[in-house]
């Protein structure tokens, strides 16, 4: 941002030297123009890159839920087929 500044202020001592007062102005308002023009570009970008880190962000959240109800499910399938082999042996040595 101060680069582009230092180059408008540059480029405009030196336009200034050569040519008229009105060209000087005239160019200066179209460098500020276009200096705007990446900034506000280059605000857009951040926007849309902390919006998609946000969402990445939940998409982790929600897998990694999901991955933990899982991973309790089966926890719960094994203890109950456990449960069901001892209870099965228990009944053969009957």
């Amino acid at each position: 941002m101060w680069f582009c500044l230092l180059l408008i202020t540059v480029v405009c001592s030196a336009c200034a030297a050569y040519v008229q007062l009105w060209d000087a102005i005239a160019i200066v308002l179209t460098l500020s123009m276009a200096v705007g023009l990446v900034v506000i570009d280059m605000q857009v970008r951040n926007i849309i890159v902390f919006l998609t880190t946000r969402k990445l962000k939940d998409m982790i959240r929600e897998t990694e839920r999901l991955a933990e109800q899982a991973h309790a499910n089966e926890m719960r399938h094994m203890i109950a087929n456990v449960a069901h082999d001892l209870k099965t042996v228990s009944q053969f040595n009957l």
